[in-house]
């Protein structure tokens, strides 16, 4: 069930009721979807993440970008994240999850990612790691900054195909206006969308140049409402 709220967490997706906020209004005749592709994101930042359930505490999640390199000739970055569960799910269980993958900032497709997980129930524990080591797809990570990257309009579509291990998942996202998000305090862009479709959700990212994942809510299948929110982030002073 953490790999679920992590995988939320970093998508930055949700589904369901959102905070209310004045918005753009969409346009209905909005061209057919694109596929998003380049990245976005600014070197040496950090995010974290709170997961609530049913308004309890359940899970975090840090997120670290790293310095611009090089790699096989590419032009790539690093990005980092660990989640670990909390609340009531730490009292069940300790599960941990960690994912690190290099993107391609030309193409914007990872180059290499693992993810790998770690948990102890009842005394029982398990070790599952998983990789995606075909380039020209997207894991969290870079759909993420792909999604950051995507400077829209009301009313536009997008498209993105994300691989979880050796599952690929299709979803459609939609500009849904632009306008002020009163949990985080500051104007935001609101992404309306569907994964497989099935699951719709929601995605809450700053309205400026750094275009921070900000807030999810999201109704889950037998767990009940769940709500993802930025609680702390951090650039380095050179940042744009």
């Amino acid at each position: 069930m953490l790999r679920i709220l992590f995988v939320l967490t970093l998508v930055g997706c949700a589904t369901g009721a959102h905070v209310p906020s004045p918005v753009v209004a969409a346009d209905a005749t909005a061209p057919s979807a694109t596929e998003l592709v380049r990245p976005w994101g600014i070197p040496g930042e950090t995010m974290e993440y709170s997961a609530t359930l049913r308004g309890l505490a359940v899970g975090r999640v840090i997120t670290a970008l790293g310095r611009i390199g090089w790699v096989d000739g590419h032009r790539s970055i690093i990005t980092r994240s660990r989640g670990q569960s909390t609340g009531m799910i730490a009292l069940l269980a300790e599960l941990v999850w960690e994912q690190t993958t290099t993107i391609d900032l030309d193409r914007g497709h990872v180059l290499a990612s693992k993810e790998e997980t770690w948990s102890v129930f009842a005394g029982e524990r398990e070790h599952e790691v998983r990789t995606v080591d075909e380039e020209g797809r997207h894991d969290l990570h870079s759909a993420i900054a792909a999604v950051r990257a995507w400077r829209s309009a009301p009313g536009q579509v997008a498209h993105l195909d994300v691989t979880f291990g050796h599952a690929t998942i299709s979803s459609e996202l939609r500009d849904a206006g632009h306008g002020f998000l009163a949990s985080a305090g500051e104007p935001a862009v609101r992404y309306d969308g569907v994964f497989e479709d099935k699951v719709k959700f929601t995605a809450w990212v700053s309205d400026d140049i750094a275009r921070v994942p900000l807030r999810f809510e999201c109704d889950l299948d037998l767990f009940g409402h769940l709500v993802v929110e930025l609680v702390h982030y951090a650039a380095p002073a050179d940042a744009p």
